[in-house]
């Protein structure tokens, strides 16, 4: 969900903002360091409660003498993050992250390490820098390792809007023609593995389902990855078109059972899958981690939910509600980017930071996803209808869009509605549930909830192979 998420950018999620005595200034080095010795790889973390952040800073100079730096967030899959009013003297080394909102404020200590504080918002955080390595990449058991029990291929799937879609298709073995399934990613440009905090769920998805006996397709979103196009200013209308397109694709391709091909969709792929299924001969449709309210009524909860699970008190976050949804008024009323700029310096924001949040804020994308309204296109649905949602998940409230679901499916006696205990938003096993545990737990798809998915797929398609005379 590209809202909360925006790219996994870092988000810097704070239970406890640090203590006045935690930001006491480190020992200053005796003897003065040069500027350029910040130059080179440094690691740190920040500590968000009963968990670590991990900080990555590549800074560098040019040849006329100009430093600069980009940021990596390993845990949240985040790199080459761009930073601004680069600064190292014989005090320090100081930066700002103006898409985050973030400023780094560091002094040497005697040993040559940088101590200091990063502040983001209200949140005040200690940290130290060491030099060091680029960290190693985490490990992912459930990523398919080869030989793999099936075959693989690129393919390129033109699209009505002129660009072309690049992706992977997997098919099992054995004698077909096989069920089919295509996958639909979440908000912002994704590749076909959905790759999100250091993992890649639609790699795992289709892993699962093609040793089921499922072909799948999945694809790089339009101008990302190997695809053409360009992502900029689509809206989820066009991200649907483009799946339908996928989906005509898979439909047509030999060993394909063309009456029972589906298709499933995350997130706010969960907006895209409805869309097209109603408006074209679809088998089934999986809903995974998705919203069945409006746009809007997910950030709201959205930001509420977030706040909580960061420590906040009820009345802090319900403010943070309202703020955001005074924001999403002014959106929806059109208001331009330069009035979204004011309104967020008004609250407090740095201008920087204000006027690269207004240019999301007035984005296409943006105005067209709080408008929409998932109702019609599930109501339409006659086929089998998977949704299937987690508790731990704070960017698609379970409770909410369970309650959606069910009294927008009533009429489909083919749908189920699903609710996983202890799931977040990619349906990993979670302890809080926020963005920043992502990348820490091992596990990208609860084994528990993949195998729900599994066997409703494959029940759902040899059904509906038996319906066939």
């Amino acid at each position: 969900m590209r809202v909360l998420l925006l790219s996994l950018l870092l988000t810097a999620c704070v239970k406890n903002p640090a203590s006045p005595e935690a930001l006491t200034e480190p020992e200053v080095a005796a003897a003065p360091v040069e500027a350029q010795d910040a130059v080179g790889t440094w690691l740190g973390a920040l500590e968000l409660g009963d968990r670590s952040l991990r900080i990555v800073l590549h800074v560098t100079r040019s040849a006329n003498g100009t430093l600069a730096a980009t940021m990596d967030s390993p845990d949240q899959d985040a790199t080459d993050i761009p930073t601004s009013d680069v600064t190292a003297t014989a005090e320090g080394l100081s930066l700002s992250v103006p898409t985050i909102g973030g400023r780094l404020e560091t002094r040497w200590t005697a040993d040559g390490t940088l101590e200091g504080a990063w502040s983001q918002g209200p949140a005040q955080l200690p940290i130290v820098l060491v030099r060091g390595e680029t960290p190693a990449s985490a490990r992912r058991p459930q990523e398919p390792t080869f030989p793999l029990p099936y075959t693989t291929r690129d393919v390129y799937i033109p699209t009505a809007a002129g660009h072309t879609l690049a992706g992977t298709l997997s098919l099992p073995t054995g004698e077909g023609p096989h069920p089919a399934i295509v996958l639909v990613s979440g908000s912002g440009p994704q590749d076909r593995h959905e790759s999100i905090a250091g993992h890649h769920p639609f790699l795992v998805l289709s892993d699962a389902f093609t040793r089921a006996g499922i072909a799948v397709l999945r694809y790089d979103d339009r101008g990302f990855g190997h695809s053409t196009g360009t992502f900029s200013g689509a809206t989820t209308t066009d991200f649907a078109a483009d799946a339908a397109d996928a989906w005509r694709f898979l439909t047509a391709q030999d060993g394909i059972s063309p009456d029972r091909v589906g298709i499933l969709g995350h997130s706010e792929g969960g907006y895209v899958a409805p869309l097209v299924a109603r408006d074209h001969d679809v088998a089934f449709a999986v809903l995974m981690s998705s919203p069945a309210v409006t746009g809007r009524q997910v950030i709201e909860t959205q930001v509420y939910d977030l706040a909580l699970a960061q420590g906040a008190p009820a009345a802090a976050a319900q403010q943070s509600r309202e703020v955001q949804t005074g924001l999403m008024g002014q959106v929806l009323d059109g208001a331009t980017e330069a009035e979204l700029t004011q309104a967020l310096t008004a609250i407090g924001m740095p201008p920087e930071t204000a006027s690269a949040q207004a240019a999301a804020l007035a984005s296409p994308w943006y105005r067209g996803f709080l408008a929409f309204d998932p109702t019609p296109s599930l109501a339409a649905l006659d086929i089998p209808v998977l949704a299937l949602l987690g508790t731990k998940d704070l960017q698609v409230n379970a409770d909410d869009n369970r309650a959606a679901f069910e009294t927008i499916l009533a009429g489909n006696d083919l749908a189920q509605i699903t609710v996983l205990d202890g799931l977040n938003h990619l349906l990993q096993p979670a302890s809080t549930g926020l963005p920043q545990e992502y990348a820490s737990i091992e596990t990208t798809i609860d084994p528990g909830a993949l195998r729900t998915l599994t066997d409703w797929i494959v029940r759902v398609t040899d059904d509906k192979r038996a319906e066939v005379p």
